[in-house]
């Protein structure tokens, strides 16, 4: 090789690894997995990376913070509800209908393999029917996501899969958007939703499922993934966009400012709430509601003791981002017994 020749190709190999770009195509990629929980602003998120997340080029402006990443597009002709219910939504398909022959799971599958084989850094989608884990589901969450890290090819590197749980508080308050969910449309009081004995079972399920991200967060654990929680009240102490801190923290987005705002995105906010119906919760009094915000708390707190043992003996890693309201008393009180 001439001097020139040598010359050139040091050149050109110092100008590509100047780019941290460039060198993450050449690293294992990582899958972001967000799992909700439902009524916690699940789908202002979903519609944020389907919107930015398609590996855009440099003079897209909007896109381009993220342009290492892409939010799988899917094209298919088996949406049946696509006029009911947003694209960003089309993977919980994944949840309710796990077959994956599903003519609608295989464009589905498809798209995942074809978003990650050509994106940079890695890819993100999510849906809130992840939560669907444990006993009382009607689902199982928890083999969708299985499904989606095979098809990547990630089953035995498990240390490249991070699943995102948001985390709402006051827990009584997640509850309370949780029913207005459920008896949406029906104008059910909180007293006839809780006193029907018939939907026992669907008040079982919500209480351990949409209530329940530190389940999603210890299962995930188990398959030695890595576990990013967004502690929703810190982030608005914070005044940072939960989609903005899955961005800047857990992906790497080129951001501005501190704890982060997705460059080019400052400020921007996604709401896309979801429809509550219109009754108060009147049925209990304050010292009610402190009451159940104790036990739920209780609950958090037995987690807290599972996360960190699974920790210790090497199982999936755990995060919270601007922690304020995630495990408040669990030192000062024997809060992880009281659920036991």
């Amino acid at each position: 090789m001439t001097f020139q020749k040598l010359f050139t190709a040091l050149l050109v190999a110092a100008l590509w690894s100047s780019h941290p770009e460039n060198c993450m195509a050449n690293a294992m990629k990582r899958l972001v997995l967000f799992a909700g929980p439902h009524r916690t602003g699940s789908a202002s998120v979903e519609e944020f990376f389907h919107k930015y997340c398609h590996g855009s080029v440099r003079h897209d402006k909007q896109g381009f913070p993220l342009r290492a990443w892409k939010w799988p597009q899917v094209e298919t002709t088996h949406f049946k509800d696509s006029d009911l219910v947003p694209m960003y939504k089309i993977f919980q398909n994944l949840v309710v209908e796990p077959r994956m022959d599903d003519p609608l799971n295989q464009d589905i599958m498809a798209a995942i393999k074809d978003a990650w084989d050509t994106a940079d850094s890695g890819i993100i989608l999510g849906t809130e029917l992840f939560d669907q884990i444990g006993a009382y589901a009607q689902h199982d969450g928890m083999e969708a996501m299985r499904q989606v890290v095979k098809a990547v090819g990630l089953e035995n590197d498990p240390e490249y899969v991070t699943v995102v749980v948001n985390y709402r508080s006051p827990r009584f308050d997640h509850w309370e958007s949780v029913w207005k969910g459920s008896v949406e449309g029906t104008g059910k009081t909180y007293k006839e939703f809780m006193c029907h004995t018939r939907q026992y079972h669907e008040k079982l399920e919500l209480i351990s499922t949409a209530l329940n991200p530190l389940q999603i967060a210890t299962e995930s654990q188990k398959e030695g993934w890595h576990v990013a929680i967004m502690d929703m009240a810190g982030l608005d102490r914070a005044n940072v966009d939960v989609s903005h801190s899955i961005a800047c923290n857990v992906m790497d987005a080129k951001c501005s400012q501190s704890p982060g705002w997705v460059n080019n995105h400052v400020d921007e906010i996604i709401h896309n709430n979801e429809a509550e119906d219109g009754h108060d919760l009147v049925e209990l009094n304050d010292e009610q509601r402190k009451l159940a915000e104790e036990l739920l708390e209780a609950r958090d707190c037995a987690y807290l003791e599972l996360m960190q043992k699974l920790k210790r003996d090497g199982s999936g890693d755990y995060k919270v981002y601007e922690q304020y309201s995630i495990w408040p008393h669990c030192g000062s009180k024997k809060d992880g017994t009281v659920y036991q």
